[in-house]
């Protein structure tokens, strides 16, 4: 069974996949945990791999491709999107605190954002190396 992924302006996610898997074939977490024969892998672990609060390593993902049918570089790439999809998600939300604790337009949260994270903290943590550095040579 060959699965091909649709070009999209959204990226699919390591998430999805393994739901949707896991759906079409009317397997629950623990079933799937079975199917999978390691011994340290539960249906929490599937849970959290399907919720996206953890991600499996590569062997686990060569063992999961091998139970789906699915090749394992297209469950290693939805991996990676994963976690752009997150660290995206980090940074819309940091922008909408930002705006919300200063009153800002979300423009105004943007640019404030990249100032903050790609200018001040690159520069204080320079600054923090040459404090610690300055320490160490006293």
């Amino acid at each position: 069974m060959k699965i091909k992924l649709k070009e999209t302006n959204k990226k699919i996610t390591l998430e999805v996949i393994l739901q949707n898997e896991r759906l079409k074939r009317g397997w629950n977490y623990q079933h799937v945990s079975d199917q999978l024969n390691l011994s340290d892998i539960t249906a929490k672990d599937i849970k959290k791999w399907e919720y996206g609060f953890e991600y499996p390593d590569l062997n686990k993902i060569y063992k999961i491709s091998e139970l789906y049918e699915i090749p394992s570089e297209i469950l290693v790439q939805a991996k990676s999107n994963s976690y752009e999809e997150n660290l995206h998600s980090v940074h819309k939300t940091f922008i909408k605190i930002i705006c919300y604790i200063f009153n800002l337009s979300i423009k105004t949260g943007v640019i404030f954002s990249y100032i903050f994270l790609y200018i001040l903290l690159p520069l204080a943590g320079v600054g923090a190396l040459w404090i610690f550095a300055k320490k160490i040579t006293i």
